[in-house]
């Protein structure tokens, strides 16, 4: 099944695969998050080729004995796709040699229709007016205090809209990591299990933490999910070969 959700597609990817699970034939499904963004931003534009990363993550998901209710919400919003989206190559406008050509944009930056395209403070601020009650409406449904929520495991835009994030839902910006894009850039709804492994990796092998997950972007599409993690078998990272090491 190939679901194409952007930046809350690792959480949407969930949702998925617990729904799968809830078929008898099925006891075990592999989720699979890649995003190549380098591939689709212009290196002329300065808005956003700074911050783009390329990564892919596997987890795996299956039937356990641990009876603790998983919570999840998704809202979409398409009136607002503008604020973050790649003009070209679909079918309202398929790519061809004219959707290819860089255009100036007006602020020195080039990028042709087939190039991601981000309004940032359009995006800045939705993150900080959508997903705050997005996460209060998830927490008051599972009659979880906020200050319960040993982890809040966020997408990763941009270190300053999550510690911003973060201050408007009062969370300690220890609790709220945003330290993916500074060392792997923003590899769009990966940054969730970057931000996973990379903080809490070791420690997930042998103890368990109530988070939040929440990915949000590119729709526009927020979703948000509450669930005891921990106990597992592997939870680590695996650094790609560069092509002379191959």
């Amino acid at each position: 099944m190939d679901i194409t959700q952007g930046c809350a597609g690792f959480v949407v990817g969930l949702i998925q695969a617990f729904l799968m699970l809830e078929q008898e034939s099925v006891s075990r499904v592999a989720l699979v998050n890649v995003d190549i963004l380098s591939r689709k931003v212009s290196t002329k534009d300065r808005n956003s080729y700074p911050l783009i990363g390329d990564a892919a993550s596997i987890t795996i998901v299956e039937r356990g004995t641990d009876p603790s209710p998983i919570y999840a919400n998704l809202k979409m919003d398409g009136t607002r796709r503008e604020a973050l989206m790649i003009p070209a190559g679909g079918f309202r406008l398929p790519s061809s040699p004219e959707t290819a050509v860089p255009e100036d944009v007006g602020d020195g930056n080039f990028r042709a229709k087939d190039n991601l395209r981000m309004d940032g403070t359009a995006v800045f601020n939705f993150v900080q007016v959508e997903v705050p009650p997005m996460i209060d409406e998830l927490l008051a449904f599972a009659a979880v205090p906020i200050d319960q929520v040993d982890w809040f495991l966020f997408h990763q835009p941009n270190k300053f809209m999550l510690q911003k994030l973060a201050d408007k839902m009062k969370v300690p910006h220890a609790k709220m990591p945003s330290n993916v894009v500074e060392k792997f850039g923003n590899a769009s709804g990966v940054t969730i299990p970057t931000a996973i492994t990379l903080n809490l990796g070791e420690r997930l092998q042998s103890e368990s933490f109530q988070v939040c997950l929440a990915g949000f972007g590119v729709g526009l599409t927020w979703a948000s999910m509450l669930m005891k993690m921990g106990s597992m078998r592997f939870c680590g990272m695996v650094d790609y070969p560069e092509q002379g090491d191959r």
